[in-house]
């Protein structure tokens, strides 16, 4: 029974009590990834007959199994719920099922939850380099790799959950001549730390020598893995979400092996490619293409391995392309060795570790622009590579009309409390823009527990923390999106001068935990900041909120076409502005009952909002700089102009 979670939640209530945080950091009750693709893929396959080898790494396809080797869909294909896999990509088993949502019989108690099954696999003979049958003397073995979540160093750290004690890991084996599935292996839980405490590895490799031959060396082979999994017993219903996950990689049968047969012939890549930019992951075209220099990381990191014993010499390239597919730049890392895993441990150091960015991507006039970038490893000639599927690994670079820090996928969900907390993420611009909407990822809870109205906030910048209010509107209730990667749009009623420094975030209506999106991947904890008692301070979780504020040109709302959208030409004078009273000239005909005017400040600080009006007195204001926005609440349109009033 899972009775450690809960006194792990009430340590973690204590604690943040203890300083003065409400921070909550919950599991997910749904996997919008799994859910979504479920939809969409086709029935799996269940009269497939494979032969030796078989071998699957994750590498190359995500969210879902591959339908060709497996035979069912529970487990989740990801790159995020693990560290330091022997290959980019594995299949994690834990709480969730295969249509996205906590298992309908999930409980404090232990249950069985997922399976990652096999499709059947002829052992009653070799087909290379000669059709012969399969013999105990041919040394039959399956192997794979496997590691529980639950992260390295402490708990703000953590990604993902591990499983207790009772929580295991389960391999079985199937006999055709039998029909029954026979237990062969399984581990007890355990968090990835205690793995590698005890083993020095991050993801353990398990040989298991396949001898009977009366059970299995037949044409109706098969094997699965199964997890045990328990819910917090919490009674906080949104707490009760998708733990004790179970990360599986590199799974190999094959014939003439031996015990000691460890080491793969194969170089890989360890992680998905990184974003090039050094503090967002995506952010407006405008606001990138003139500031390369400052928002371009000197270095990527690549993390590489090789799982062979031996030093390989391999060539590393990364390729830029546009959207048209044609080249933008090439960077070559040349010829490296790789020292091998064992003892030495990734690879992490030298020209192909840390590539340059040395090039700008081009400019151009348009409001976004898109970027592929291929990285590729290739060993030399004189060595064949038994998984080139995991040498290559791609990075969408996306120039928008938005800022990110996560990296698109929520781990974790995330909360305040009590009543009036407010949380504020920080965001920098270049150059002033507008901003026009927010975009939120909500994780769906248990019971819709959740479901409760908050205050959608915009601040100015005070020093390093949120300042003056730009903008607050009371939202009725996160709103769930049920598409691949889908965040909700809260288009603001009207679109706001921001520039420098600028907050996006809530305030709590009620003590209920809105769980948002959180990314334990990407690390941006040093701007997210929440207030739960007058004071500001600095989230000490590690991860990114999955909100994303919306800048510049208008984007499609309710049907609304971009390219439909045009400005209000409007006119102001005298400017600079020596008088009293500013002058506003529209077009003529325009339908004034629409349009409102609202002036800034340039501390971004709203200092009158009306209806508009051709003449306006601001004899009262001091010299500086300001703002005129001008918009029009049907059609909408607006206008920003720049004013400066010499006194």
């Amino acid at each position: 029974m899972k009775i450690t979670k809960a006194l792990w939640g009430i340590f973690l209530f204590f604690f943040c009590m203890q300083l003065q945080a409400q921070e909550i950091i919950t599991p997910l009750q749904f996997n919008a990834l799994v859910k979504e693709k479920s939809k969409t893929v086709s029935p799996v396959k269940t009269n497939i007959s494979l032969t030796l080898p078989f071998v699957d790494d994750f590498s190359g396809q995500s969210i879902l199994p591959d339908s060709m080797l497996w035979i069912d869909r529970y487990a989740f294909i990801n790159s995020t719920y693990g560290i330091n896999p022997p290959t980019k990509g594995f299949a994690t088993l834990d709480a969730i099922n295969d249509s996205g949502s906590v298992y309908a019989d999930a409980s404090a108690f232990q249950f069985i939850a997922d399976y990652l099954t096999s499709q059947t696999i002829r052992l009653d003979s070799v087909y290379s380099p000669t059709v012969a049958p399969l013999l105990v003397k041919d040394s039959l073995y399956l192997s794979f790799y496997f590691s529980p979540s639950g992260g390295m160093g402490p708990a703000w750290e953590a990604i993902g959950d591990a499983p207790e004690q009772d929580d295991s890991l389960v391999l079985e084996f199937y006999s055709a001549t039998t029909a029954t599935w026979n237990h062969v292996w399984a581990s007890s839980g355990l968090s990835q730390q205690t793995l590698f405490d005890s083993s020095n590895c991050y993801f353990k490799k398990v040989m298991i020598p396949i001898k009977d031959s009366a059970l299995y060396f037949n044409n109706g082979f098969k094997f699965r893995f199964y997890n045990y999994a328990s819910l917090s017993n919490n009674t906080i219903p949104s707490w009760a979400g998708n733990v004790d996950q179970w990360n599986i990689d590199y799974v190999y049968i094959n014939a003439h092996r031996t015990i000691s047969d460890t080491l793969l012939n194969d170089i890989a890549f360890v992680e998905p490619a990184p974003s090039m930019l050094k503090t967002y992951s995506e952010m407006p075209w405008n606001q990138f293409k003139n500031n390369q220099t400052q928002e371009l990381k000197d270095t990527l990191f690549m993390k590489e391995v090789n799982l062979n014993n031996i030093l390989l010499l391999i060539n590393y390239k990364y390729f830029v392309k546009d959207e048209t597919n044609a080249l933008v730049h090439t960077w070559d890392g040349g010829s490296e060795n790789i020292l091998p895993y064992f003892p030495n441990g990734f690879h992490s150091y030298g020209n192909h570790s840390t590539p340059l960015v040395d090039f700008s991507f081009p400019t151009n006039a348009s409001d976004s622009a898109s970027f592929t970038i291929t990285h590729i490893m290739r060993k030399d000639n004189s060595n064949n590579d038994a998984r080139p599927q995991n040498d290559t690994n791609i990075f969408n670079q996306h120039f928008y009309n938005y800022f990110a820090y996560d990296d698109g996928t929520a781990e974790n969900g995330y909360g305040l409390n009590p009543a009036g907390a407010k949380l504020a993420y920080r965001f920098v611009l270049n150059q002033p823009d507008t901003l026009r909407a927010v975009q939120m990822y909500f994780n769906q809870t248990l019971g819709n527990v959740s479901q409760q109205q908050f205050y959608l906030v915009i601040w100015s910048n005070n020093g390093g923390v949120p300042g003056n209010v730009l903008y607050q509107k009371l939202i009725t209730r996160p709103v769930y999106e049920y598409e691949l990667n889908k965040y909700h749009t809260y288009a603001l009623d009207n679109p706001i001068y921001v520039s420098g420094t600028f907050y996006v975030g809530w305030q709590q209506v009620t003590t209920d935990n809105l769980n948002l999106g959180f990314d334990r991947n990407t690390a941006s904890q040093n701007n997210i900041l929440y207030n739960t008692g007058g004071l500001w301070a600095n989230s000490f979780v590690r991860g990114s909120l999955m909100i994303r504020p919306m800048l510049g040109k208008y984007f499609s709302i309710e049907g609304l076409a971009d390219n439909s959208i045009k400005s209000i030409d409007v006119n102001i004078y005298p400017n600079p502005l020596t008088t009293g009273v500013l002058h506003l000239q529209l077009p003529e005909q325009t339908n004034l009952n629409n349009i409102k005017l609202q002036l800034y400040n340039s501390q971004q600080c709203l200092i009158m909002d009306q209806a508009f009006s051709s003449t306006v007195s601001l004899e009262h204001l001091p010299s500086g700089v300001y703002f005129i926005n001008i918009t029009d609440d049907k059609s909408k349109r607006g206008s920003m102009k720049k004013l400066v009033i010499i006194r």
